[in-house]
């Protein structure tokens, strides 16, 4: 039997999925997987071995599709280093928050998850084997499988923190969950693998290209909170604590992140916050094809081709950006957050407050307008319900938010933009955007922006992204 593939509007057919793994294309590389009947394996469209006769084969648009069928993943190929498949935020917003809080292992079971999502377990059930073809357990099971395989082979960890790193609560489960999916115990499995092992903690983030790295660098290392943040080349460091730190550099096709001081329970927390952060889960071919309806911005696509939206690494630390950003420059922003670290450390802290730290610091260093201290307290207080350094639903924040007196619609928009969990976010407000969308010859003013923007949706956030790069170009 073969699986038709949805992607995004476009329904694969056996035909085509023929002809990519036949090419070993790379643009169809994570939208399908090849399921071989004879050897019970799955791969990827680019594998290197000998391609299956097509009548041994069938197609699957999810690895889960494929393990649920009984399948094992390629050792060569490797399917856990496929490219994200589809970006489902555009179009499907609840499942995208679904796969988010499921890879985020802070849900236990379908009822938590289908209430985080705000829907029904059957409406959730039902999403997924719409666009996943398998159920949201089978997605929790072969994520968690797909990410001890990679931990197995790339690193040394101890089997006992391959479990725990994997959402596993003990080692016996998931020797259990290894031996039925896989037909071999974990410790056989490194074993019998034929890829070097590095000794430090390194995980692999892999993208759909075009990546636009050098760009984002930029973006990163212009706002580098001091010493939080900085750049050495093209590495981009960063401290989550006085023993903990990451390092985030380009490899081919996928980011490498080594590790220092990070336990195995925290590695999938880290990973889905730097997949957000880098925007690793985006498809610029979606995205730009949708965009380069508009002229000007094609124009600007040919000059930045896979642009990404950058974050940062919470909903906490984005809507401080957004409050001190307001109405100074990024670097007068920059000098504002890394004085709010100093503050904050000699109180006995580390890094950027907590909500709680931060009701309580005294804020008269920051020489800042009364106004503006204010609303940071006020913020402060209410975020503390809020759970923002988790994974919240930026639509149910923003009008609790906006509520807030010195909250304006920008810092909202913008909050919601840099939390990366918003692809369709307009700050219509914002100068600089506004300047370049006249320099386009796109609107004169905020009435015209929005009217042009229309036809940018559901992309708004990569269309803004898109305009105050081209403002860049001027310097």
């Amino acid at each position: 039997m073969v699986m038709l593939l949805i992607m995004t509007t476009l329904l694969l057919s056996a035909q085509q999925c023929r002809q990519a793994r036949l090419a070993k294309d790379p643009r169809f590389d994570g939208r399908f997987f090849t399921g071989v009947h004879t050897t019970k394996i799955y791969c990827r469209s680019v594998c290197p071995v000998h391609p299956p006769l097509e009548k041994n084969v069938s197609y699957f648009a999810t690895a889960a599709a494929a393990e649920q069928a009984g399948l094992r993943p390629c050792l060569r190929c490797r399917p856990e280093l496929a490219p994200p498949g589809a970006d489902w935020r555009s179009h499907q917003p609840r499942l995208s928050r679904a796969m988010t809080l499921l890879q985020s292992q802070q849900v236990q079971g379908v009822a938590q998850l289908a209430q985080a999502c705000f829907i029904s377990e059957r409406q959730l059930r039902r999403l997924f084997q719409q666009h996943i073809g398998v159920s949201p357990l089978q997605v929790l099971q072969t994520e968690r499988l797909l990410q001890a395989k990679q931990l197995l082979t790339d690193t040394q960890l101890a089997i006992t923190d391959v479990a725990y790193a994997s959402g596993y609560q003990s080692v016996r489960r998931f020797n259990d969950a290894f031996v039925h999916h896989y037909r071999l115990a974990p410790s056989r499995f490194r074993k019998q693998e034929n890829h070097s092992v590095n000794n430090n903690l390194q995980l692999r983030l892999p993208y759909r290209a075009p990546f636009d790295y050098d760009t984002l660098l930029g973006f990163f290392r212009a706002r580098a909170i001091d010493g939080l943040e900085w750049c050495e080349g093209d590495r981009f460091y960063k401290r989550l604590s006085a023993e903990q730190q990451l390092c985030v550099s380009p490899g081919q096709g996928e980011l490498l992140v080594e590790l220092t001081g990070i336990g195995p329970q925290q590695l999938s927390d880290v990973r889905l916050r730097l997949r957000r952060m880098w925007d690793l889960d985006a498809d610029p071919q979606v995205i730009e094809a949708h965009l380069q309806r508009t002229p000007a911005l094609a124009a600007i696509i040919a000059r930045y081709p896979g642009q990404r939206v950058g974050a940062y690494y919470d909903g906490w630390e984005a809507l401080l950006r957004a409050i001190l950003g307001q109405q100074v420059t990024i670097e007068a922003g920059r000098k504002l957050l890394s004085a709010l670290v100093l503050i904050n450390q000699q109180a006995g802290g580390f890094g950027l407050p907590s909500p709680a730290q931060l009701a309580q610091l005294d804020l008269t260093a920051l020489g800042m307008p009364g106004s503006r201290k204010q609303t940071l307290l006020r913020v402060a207080v209410a975020a503390q319900s809020w759970q923002l350094d988790q994974w919240p639903d930026p639509a149910e924040i923003a009008a609790p938010l906006l509520a807030l007196k010195g909250i304006g619609p920008w810092t909202v928009a913008y909050w919601r933009l840099r939390s990366g969990a918003d692809p369709d976010s307009l700050p219509d407000g914002d100068v600089v955007l506004r300047k370049a969308a006249k320099q386009q010859g796109l609107a004169d003013d905020s009435k015209q922006l929005i009217a042009a923007a229309s036809a940018w949706q559901p992309w708004r956030s990569y269309a803004t992204n898109l305009l105050w790069l081209s403002t860049l170009e001027e310097k």
